[in-house]
């Protein structure tokens, strides 16, 4: 019979990408005996230390000998990003590819898997999954002593978002389009005359772009 090993992940990154990044894990063996993992990096992503937790979390069983058998490791974690690659076997094809972004966790990751069968599944984030609950705390705490400011708010998140790099590359292409083909608004139901709206926090930053 396989042994049967348990991991809960969890990664976190603010802001996100760039800042301050931690992750977390905790393994349950077959006895269940329990063992808390976690560390972090200074300029991450939220990515890189969701692949964090769980490469580290299959490494640390390479000193697990006393198993005559492979051990069956079943992965929890809330970031599909990580999930659906080891779900749908396309860790070795995703770590083969020179483009491919995290590269070198995916390599990693990889390594770790080998003599191992692994498989992973998606649990929903700040649900109440006990596991995936303490996770995120030991991830949080790693992030916020490495310098990282506190939890952001949703708001935070929802302004960050507005103000990516891929966001304003966005605005300014419809800036450039307005200059170079001024539209008249049209009347009501012409079906013509359409002008893309623009939401958010960028009143100020355009009305600095067309002075």
């Amino acid at each position: 019979m396989d042994n049967f090993v348990e991991i809960y992940t969890d990664g976190s990154c603010w802001p996100n990408p760039g800042g301050f990044g931690g992750w977390a894990a905790i393994v349950r063996m077959p006895s269940g005996e329990e063992t808390e993992l976690s560390g972090g990096a200074d300029v991450t992503t939220n990515n890189r230390m969701e692949l964090m937790a769980v490469i580290c979390a299959l490494e640390s069983l390479s000193s697990k000998t006393s198993f005559s058998s492979p051990l069956s490791v079943v992965v929890y974690s809330d970031s599909k990003y990580v999930v659906n690659p080891i779900h749908g076997q396309k860790v070795a094809k995703w770590a083969a590819q020179e483009k491919r972004i995290n590269r070198d966790l995916w390599e990693r990751l990889k390594l770790a898997c080998v003599a191992l069968k692994v498989r992973a599944l998606w649990v929903q984030g700040h649900a109440g999954h006990r596991e995936n609950e303490r996770c995120d705390q030991l991830a949080e705490m790693e992030r916020t002593k490495r310098g990282g400011s506190s939890q952001p708010t949703e708001m935070q998140i929802r302004r960050q978002k507005q103000n990516s790099p891929k966001r304003i590359a966005h605005i300014n292409l419809v800036l450039r389009k307005e200059k170079a083909h001024p539209m008249k608004p049209s009347n009501p139901g012409s079906g013509g005359g359409h002008r893309e709206k623009i939401s958010g926090n960028f009143q100020d930053y355009l009305r600095a772009k067309k002075k």
